[in-house]
């Protein structure tokens, strides 16, 4: 089954069903990302990850169709865990998207550098995350 989005003029299916990881260590900002992400897809599969070292698991469980960055945490950060990530055959096509609250010159570059395919500020906007799925997430049958 497929769920019809909107957004303006264009429209996109995208299955009902996915696989996200989110891998933030702020909880606030995991639940909110975890809420926009179950009314944008609400049979999504949501996995979530304090730090780097908790994502590397995680991938190794699952396969994920779409993973949400946080760039600053503990233990292992945002660019370590995708550099890591991205040596892995069947993640290196699968999107990732970092989240930041620092809007710091260069740091979207520095994210595209360190293997990750976009990037959203925080707090998170909901038509932001809609778009972000929008335009990355290519769920596998």
């Amino acid at each position: 089954m497929e769920k019809i989005i909107e957004t303006g003029k264009q429209k996109k299916a995208i299955e009902e069903k996915a696989a996200v990881l989110i891998v933030e260590d702020n909880i606030v900002n995991r639940f909110l990302a975890v809420t926009l992400i179950k009314k944008i897809i609400p049979k999504a599969t949501i996995v979530e990850a304090q730090n780097g070292e908790e994502a590397l698991v995680c991938i190794n469980e699952t396969l994920f169709d779409l993973i949400l960055m946080d760039l600053q945490m503990p233990i292992m950060n945002g660019f370590e865990t995708t550099t890591a990530i991205r040596k892995i055959e069947k993640y290196k096509n699968v999107p990732i998207i970092a989240l930041t609250a620092g809007i710091l010159d260069g740091e979207r570059e520095k994210s595209l550098k360190f293997g990750m395919n976009d990037y959203l500020s925080k707090p998170i906007l909901p038509n932001d995350l809609e778009q972000m799925i929008l335009k990355w997430l290519h769920v596998k049958d």
